[in-house]
């Protein structure tokens, strides 16, 4: 083992025994002995009985699983295969090594098997889990006349006398981090936000996962903190990283936690946006690249969110801190926020500017106003809900053909297209509602920053309370009105939606790149052929909610 891959794993080992220590578990107890860090003696309590297990952790370790075997030789295992280890019982669970030749199907299994967040106490806890699952009468019977005549060489542990000794009390103390702790999930180590990263490899960040190919490329992060240092070092020893749930993890982006820690954030930063730029087909300009990488990545962390009923603190945190990291860019790289605000100018300006060919992603588009001093929501609200609109269109009529015959009555299709479209309105709501609290209309952009780096570049408690409380408000939307309540908006009258809808599903038919499916588009031509003489298509006051790729 290299001196540095020594340290770290010593390192990592002893976060794992002062969590034990720090948070004692009345029925686990864990330690390495004296003359081995790497080799720990481990007792659970199951119906009474203490079992002696043996943990051998490898020179990789988190990023690699411990061995383990069941003391002593001769122990039965009923929830799978078993083997003769080098003191005791190696049994065939996902969570450790010693049966992985053979499973090679678990080192691509998402959310099984080992993860480098995993630690002693959590190893032993999911143990001790799958043994009262798995447990038949005959082998525990067995198994406990085995553990009670055994008695430990190593360690001296015996059934009478347990080594290490079991905590007499469980802690008291909440199994919860603090929200606003910044802790490395592969090395468990703690930001401190007053001291200066030295180097690169004490930068916290985030895992960057990319999904899809060519123009469709998405960008997600599980939103999990971890230090550079353990992202290359996992890099490097295994050929791959993985978050907490087994995903690929493939760029590191460093965040800005505070202006302490963001002092040598640049560098670091622009080689992640460069590696990226041929990922996503951006151009050399360093702004323009920027404006991709992160619109794409926050416009896919709302998509997230808009798969789950409840909001995820942990994935809203993320959020957060992407948008942090978006705000010191702009003042970063002084010609990032003028072009942010060029391309809202355009699109407010120039309706050319809305089409898909100029700007093919709502979405992401969306993302300019996180960064802007000049322009809110308010500002683009209309211009933003027409465009979106026009663009549903296409997605709902693939199921609700009919709705392309503008004969179809008024509460018909405004029932019809409100409910397929439902995803796309929670979206817009999301970013409407995070740019209200994070970005209020009248808090100037440096108050927004001082509030961030007070706090860690986490949201404030008031913030979180309020925008999850107004995002499990989405579920109570019924209906269009209720959607632009949410929205900041004045509700038009029912005729008003009928009538713009109908006008949307006209200009779907009419505009290379909004076409629909073939059976709508000729009852779309046959409504063309009765209303040629019919007044072009006025963009209206109000638009829809998003299309699926909006």
């Amino acid at each position: 083992m290299s001196s540095i891959g020594q340290k770290r794993v010593i390192k990592r080992l002893m976060k794992d025994l002062e969590e034990l220590r720090e948070n004692p578990i009345s029925n686990i107890s864990a330690e390495p002995l004296d003359e081995n860090f790497l080799e720990w003696h481990c007792n659970f309590v199951h119906n009474g009985d203490v079992y002696h297990i043996i943990l051998y952790f490898p020179e990789c370790y988190p990023f690699k699983s411990p061995s383990a075997e069941f003391m002593p030789m001769g122990y039965q295992f009923t929830g799978g295969a078993a083997s003769q280890g080098k003191k005791g019982t190696k049994v065939c669970l996902s969570i450790f090594s010693d049966f992985e030749y053979i499973h090679t199907e678990w080192a691509d299994e998402k959310s099984v098997g080992w993860s480098p967040s995993y630690t002693v106490q959590t190893v032993l806890l999911n143990l001790l889990a799958f043994i009262i699952d798995n447990e038949r009468d005959g082998s525990s019977n067995a198994n406990v006349r085995l553990t009670k005549g055994f008695k430990c060489s190593d360690c001296g542990h015996s059934y009478a006398k347990p080594f290490p000794p079991l905590p007499e009390e469980a802690s008291s103390k909440s199994a919860s981090a603090s929200r606003t702790v910044v802790v490395d999930y592969i090395s468990k180590i703690k930001l401190n936000p007053k001291e200066r990263p030295r180097n690169e490899s004490e930068l916290f960040g985030y895992g960057i996962i990319i999904e899809g190919q060519n123009r469709n490329i998405q960008l997600t992060s599980p939103c999990e903190y971890l230090l550079a240092d353990s992202y290359y070092s996992m890099l490097k020893d295994t050929g791959s990283v993985t978050s907490m749930m087994k995903e690929k993890l493939q760029y590191f982006l460093p965040l800005f936690i505070n202006p302490i820690h963001g002092q040598n954030l640049k560098p670091t930063f622009e080689k992640t946006v460069k590696a990226l730029s041929t990922k996503l087909q951006m151009e050399d300009d360093i702004h323009k690249a920027i404006i991709k990488l992160l619109s794409n990545l926050m416009n896919s962390t709302v998509v997230q969110f808009s798969k789950s009923k409840v909001a995820s603190e942990h994935h809203l945190n993320g959020y957060f801190a992407l948008h942090r990291l978006l705000l010191w860019a702009c003042d970063t790289y002084p010609k990032l926020r003028p072009m942010m605000e060029q391309r809202i100018e355009n699109f407010i300006g120039k309706p050319d500017h809305r089409h898909k060919s100029m700007c093919p992603n709502i979405g992401e588009w969306l993302i300019m106003l996180a960064g802007s001093e000049k322009y809110r929501w308010g500002n683009v609200n209309t211009h933003v809900i027409e465009e979106c609109w026009k663009r549903n269109v296409m997605w709902y009529l693939k199921d609700h053909s009919k709705l392309g015959d503008p004969s179809v009555d008024r509460d018909y299709r405004l029932s019809t297209t409100f409910q397929a479209t439902q995803v796309s309105q929670k979206l817009i709501a999301f970013q409407v509602i995070f740019l209200d609290v994070a970005m209020p209309g009248n808090m100037p952009i440096n108050n927004v920053i001082q509030r961030y780096d007070e706090n860690n570049g986490f949201p404030s408690e008031s913030m979180m309370k309020e925008i999850k409380a107004r995002f499990k408000g989405l579920e109570e939307i019924k209906n269009y009105g209720d959607w632009f309540n949410v929205l900041n908006m004045k509700p038009p009258s029912k005729d008003t939606v009928f009538s713009l809808l109908k006008k949307s599903v006209k200009y779907a038919g009419e505009t290379q790149g909004y076409y629909f499916n073939n059976s709508a588009r000729r009852d779309q031509g046959r409504y063309n052929d009765r209303n040629r003489h019919q007044d072009r298509y006025n963009s209206g006051r109000y638009g829809g909610a998003g299309a699926r790729r909006y």
